[in-house]
């Protein structure tokens, strides 16, 4: 058994030939997403609201594919394998708790599981 996040278990997993297989827990899973942002006094802010706006394209969120991440742009396709959010059961948590209680969690995991 292992933990890992969907396109990780396709990409170093599925995807090479391992016997795993990707589950969720039928009570529902948490998810993470990821973050593009310019940077408020950064060099070149005109160059970078092009390229944020670049990858919000359908030509770039295809580029998602080969990494078993999923588009945010819904014209774009979605990879061999990669199941959608609406797909799989998820929970309702609040992040900032979540973060706050982080040390319990890790010593709760290792007490139960091992390091």
């Amino acid at each position: 058994m292992g933990i890992a996040f969907s396109h990780d278990i396709l990409a170093k997993g599925v995807n090479k030939g391992y016997p795993v297989v990707m589950t969720f827990p039928k009570e529902g899973t948490g998810y993470e997403i990821g973050g593009l942002s310019l940077i408020k006094g950064g060099p070149e802010p005109e160059l970078g609201k092009k390229f944020i706006d670049w990858c919000y394209t359908v030509r770039a969120q295809n580029l998602f594919q080969k990494y078993n991440r999923l588009p945010v742009n819904p014209k774009a396709t979605v990879g061999k394998g990669s199941l959608t959010l609406d797909q799989v059961k998820l929970i309702d948590y609040n992040h900032i708790w979540a973060g706050t209680n982080k040390k319990k969690f890790i010593k709760a995991w290792r007490d139960r599981i091992g390091k």
